[in-house]
Parts: structure tokens; sequence; C-alpha cells
């Protein structure tokens, strides 16, 4: 068991050469933001080039959906393995190998001679994406410290958001104006940026003595988190109950087995197997005492519920003025650049709004303006819609994710002691994309009825994130117990995380 204690675990994480690091933590951030961009940005691309990429593969409307979702499936399953492998080997060097890996997947999906092949590299992309995910947030962590972290956090947030909001508008002129395949090979010379940059602007980070990996563990959460997520995207395709197609298990859907497999695997199996390697001293493949820290808990919570609020009308919206109000998919990814625009405006604002305010009023803001924007939506959309009409209410949608995104990671990571930093990155990208999965299965399910049933849906959630944003504490100093090592140790795997409030008002 360790008895490393927690200023001097967190010390063997922070980079060796701290004045130079502190110099360049910009460049840092703009090269860990590329890579968090290049990744989503991947996971929503296709869902403007999915006709045209169907059409030239002649393929069946189930191997696209599958094309389109597998990647977020893999994503998720392989966060919490890349997490502590991270720790292990490198933040910066697996972050720097999934960057390359990503690229050539990107080069391999551009070049794809068939769904099969172009479905096998999305499979690729995927567990090189959660390279990226898994150690993007945790090196901000290390690198950024105190009021700093605000600013840095809300454009991480911000980042991710407009990856959302770009993956469309890429895909839109990418198939109007050129080939479907340019918006996978665009990502080829950013990947190369990036992996120059990881190695001129940050420092490596990694624990001071070699643990042994819990891949049995990984393995449990791994296939939790993929049956639940392949049950919520089939769902509708494979019936919810009864069963749609041939595929079933004594007459009933395999959604519904699906779902249930993939729940006992994660609470029940998995915290009873983390417990027994608690037991034994060994280090498990994620620490539940994270939960007992109040801002990760309820940040994470939060951030579920608003994921799944801004998932629905980037995704719906984009299938509605396509599919039902017959727009070009160039001018479907137009209306999405307003969002863009708001999110990047409010990002940075929100940093220097917490410096001053905290992040809980805004968080509670940005979730208060998304469901007024939503409710805008729900007024003015229909077959007939302009996109004059739509610039403002999405503008202030993208205003809302660039206040609430950005400030619910500094929430969700103020606690999180430097050496746990890979498991609450993980696991805050983890359950993003099961928001993400989450979303989409209800776009599925309420979008066949109407557009007017999903939007309520989708502002219900952004509602549920509102009020859990009331129960956040309220971080002003930057947060990290980094800051502050005398308020205990954090030791082996019996000890326990402290819950902070001294970063609270």
């Amino acid at each position: 068991m360790s008895t490393t204690s927690e200023s001097e675990s967190d010390a063997l994480l922070k980079p060796k050469s701290t004045r130079s690091q502190h110099d360049v933590r910009w460049l840092a951030l703009l090269v860990l933001g590329l890579g968090l961009l290049v990744g989503v940005v991947d996971s929503t691309v296709v869902n403007v080039t999915t006709p045209a990429m169907q059409d030239q593969f002649g393929a069946t409307d189930s191997q696209m959906v599958l094309l389109v979702t597998v990647y977020g499936m893999v994503f998720a399953s392989f966060l919490l393995l890349f997490g502590k492998i991270g720790h292990v080997v490198g933040l910066r060097r697996l972050q720097s190998l999934g960057v390359g890996l990503f690229g050539l997947s990107s080069i391999a999906i551009g070049l794809a001679p068939s769904v099969q092949f172009a479905t096998g590299m999305r499979i690729f992309a995927g567990i090189a994406a959660a390279m990226i995910g898994a150690t993007g947030l945790a090196l901000l962590h290390n690198i950024f410290t105190g009021k700093d972290r605000f600013l840095a956090f809300g454009l991480w947030g911000a980042i991710a958001s407009l990856g959302i909001a770009i993956g469309p508008t890429l895909g839109g002129l990418a198939v109007t104006y050129f080939t479907w395949r340019l918006a996978f090979f665009i990502n080829v010379p950013i990947c190369v940026f990036i992996i120059i940059g990881c190695y001129l602007w940050i420092d490596e980070v990694r624990h001071g003595h070699k643990e042994k990996i819990d891949y049995i563990g990984a393995a449990i959460i791994g296939v939790g988190i993929f049956t639940i997520l392949l049950g919520l995207v089939f769902g509708r395709e494979w019936g919810w109950w009864a069963a749609r197609t041939n595929l079933n298990i004594l007459g009933i859907s395999p959604t519904p087995w699906l779902l249930v497999l993939g729940i006992i695997l994660i609470f029940i199996v998995f915290p009873r197997w983390l417990r027994r390697q608690e037991a034994r001293g060994n280090e498990p493949i994620f620490d539940l005492r994270l939960l007992a820290v109040g801002s990760y808990r309820n940040g994470m919570l939060a951030a579920f519920a608003r994921q799944i609020a801004q998932f629905i009308p980037n995704y719906a919206l984009a299938l509605y003025l396509e599919r039902t109000a017959g727009w070009q998919a160039s001018m479907a990814g137009r209306a999405f650049i307003m969002s863009s625009i708001g999110t990047l405006i409010a990002a940075p604002l929100s940093g220097w709004l917490a410096k001053r305010w905290g992040t809980k009023p805004i968080v509670i803001l940005g979730t208060i303006i998304m469901s007024a924007s939503i409710l805008w939506l729900l007024l003015i959309v229909n077959v007939n819609v302009q996109l004059a009409m739509l610039r403002l209410p999405i503008f202030l949608f993208g205003i809302s994710i660039g206040l609430a995104a950005s400030q619910l990671n500094t929430v969700i990571m103020a606690d999180v002691p430097l050496h746990r930093a890979g498991d609450a990155s993980s696991s805050k990208s983890a359950i993003s994309r099961v928001g993400d999965a989450f979303g989409a299965a209800l776009v599925g399910v309420f979008l066949a009825l109407s557009l007017d049933y999903i939007m309520l849906v989708c502002f219900f959630f952004a509602v549920i994130a509102m009020l859990l944003a009331f129960g956040l504490p309220n971080i002003k100093g930057g947060g990290g117990l980094d800051r502050s090592p005398s308020r205990g140790a954090v030791e082996g795997p019996s000890s326990h995380l402290p819950a902070s409030t001294r970063h609270r008002s």
C-alpha cells in the first residue's frame, strides 16, 4: 500500500521546470484545446456528412447508425483505463500518442473504400480520442493553479462546446463545396501541430512509481458503459421492449437486456470489485472516494444534465432542418455559426466573472439562459423557419454553453488532488459521452413524434441542470487541493479524500 502523502504525491506530479511551464501555460492550453477540439468535432461532423457517405458507400441505415455512433461508444468505454495508464506512462506521452493515432485514423476514414472499413477506422479513432480525452483535462489541472484556472477551465469547456457547433458547420461546407472526405483530412495538419506543441510547451507529468493497472476493473466499467450506450443508441431500431427485428432474447428486444447488464456492471459489480481491490491494497481503476468530494459529485450530476440539454438542439435541429425543412447541409451548418460565436464570447467572460463572483452564479446564469433559448427555439421552429429567425436564439444558446460548461469544469476539478486528476478527467469525459448518447436516444424516440416534443425534453433537462446548479459550491480561489497540502494527507487506497471548504463562500 502506498504511504505517499498528498503533498509528496502531488509534488511528483507537477512539472519539473515549474517556471518554464508557467511561462508557456497559455500555449499549452492552445495545444491541449486543439486536441480536445478535433476529438469533439469528429464526433459531430458525421451528423451532416452521413447522407453523402451513405450515397457513396451504398450503405443501409443500420450501417450508418453504427458508423456514426461507434466512435462515441468506444471513446467512453476506454476513458477510465487511459486515465490510469496516463499517470503511469506519462500524461503528455499518452496525449501525443493519442493525437498521432487519431491523425492516422482520420486519413484512413478519408480514404475509406467501404462503409465497413470506415466503421473499423471509427473504432480506431474512438480509442485514440479516449487517450486524448483522458489526459487533456488532467494536464490542464496540473499546469494551471489559482485564479488562472477559472479562465483556463472556462476556455476548455468552451472549446468542447465549440466543437459540437463547428462539426455540423464543417461537415456542411465540405459536403456542399468539396467532398465529405475533406472533413476528416483537415484533422491531419492540426494533429501534427499538436504533437509538436506537446513536446515544445508541455512538461511530462507522471507518478513517481509504477502502478499495477487494474485491467479487470477497466474491463468491467468499459463493458458496462458500452452496453448501456449500445442499448440507448439502437433502442429505437431494435425496440425498447418488443423486438422489432430478428434480434431477440426470449422474444424480447436486446435493448432492455443490454441496459440491465450495463446497470448491473456499473452500479453493482464495479463498486464491489473496487472495494475488493482496496482491501487488497491495490490501486483501483477509479477512486470511488472522489464521489465523497461534494464539488466533484454535484458538479458531475449538473454536467450530465447540461450535456443532454446541450446535445439535443445541436443534433435534433440539424436533422430537422435538413430532413423536414429541406435545408441544404451548408445552410444547416451556418445556423450553428452563431452558437460558436456566442460560446467564444462567453467562455473568457465566464472566467473573468468567476474571479469576481465565483463559479456558482455563472453556472446558474448559463443554465437560465440555456432554458430561455430552448423555449425560444420551441416557439419559432417550423418547416417555414428562416435562418435569420434562428440566429439570436442560437447565439444565446452558445452564450449559455460558454458560461455553464466552462465553469462546471472548475467546480468538478476544484478539490481533486493532482494524483487523481486522471480519474477525474476521464470520468468527466465519460459522463459527457454518456450524456450525448442519452440525448441521441431521446432524439430518436421523440423526434419521430415532433420536434416540439424533443425540445420540451431538452428544456426539462436544462431546468434540471439549473436546479442542480443552485446546490453547487461557489468556488472562488481557483480550487485544487494542491494549493493547501496541510489540509490532510491523501495516502493509499485505504485513505479518504478530504472535502475542502477553503475556496467556497
